[in-house]
């Protein structure tokens, strides 16, 4: 779900970045800096009050749409998205439908990073499995994951806590340091 959500973010950043953006559904304006930010780019911002993309098969079915709240703004010159109060829920066709939290997002499309500095909580809209992680960081250039600020995983009343998580999506590895599990009997 966090990669899903890293690529929500990944999109914001090419969204904001395209020419002429257009509405849908969310509310747009231009400021003349980074929001509050230091100014560090010339170029003007584009702030987003969320949004959604969706996936539709051939005959244009949806197979699963990403609903976004919070506030985004993005600076076009340097490749950056930052988001506040940020919400993403995810919804597949004939799945599990998933809700993603974080009080902070920050993009930075030239190194390649996505960042949760704040934490990030996910979990299944059932309530069977839920995830979260004081600070998380989404490499796009290698493919990795990592979790650490004490990241939890719960499985229907069982959970793995550990000092860090390493997710490698390309070799398809978990790996943990300083693991501590509870299973439920």
């Amino acid at each position: 779900m966090l990669v899903i959500v890293a690529a929500g973010a990944v999109a914001l950043v090419w969204w904001a970045q395209r020419p002429a953006p257009k509405e849908t559904g969310g509310e747009w304006s231009h400021a003349g800096s980074n929001a509050g930010k230091p100014a560090t780019s010339a170029s003007p911002s584009v702030e987003a009050r969320g949004g959604e993309i969706e996936q539709k098969d051939h005959a244009g079915k949806v197979l699963w749409k990403l609903k976004i709240t919070g506030t985004f703004t993005t600076d076009k010159n340097l490749g950056t998205v930052r988001g506040k109060d940020v919400q993403w829920d995810l919804v597949k066709a004939g799945g599990k439908d998933w809700r993603a939290v974080a009080p902070e997002v920050q993009v930075d499309y030239s190194a390649k990073r996505i960042r949760f500095p704040s934490g990030a909580r996910v979990a299944a809209l059932d309530g069977a499995v839920s995830f979260e992680a004081g600070q998380v960081e989404y490499q796009m250039d290698n493919g990795k994951l990592i979790c650490s600020g004490q990241p939890t995983m719960r499985l229907r009343g069982s959970y793995v806590r550990a000092k860090e998580f390493v997710v490698d999506m390309q070799r398809r590895l978990v790996s943990a340091r300083r693991v501590r599990a509870v299973y439920a009997r």
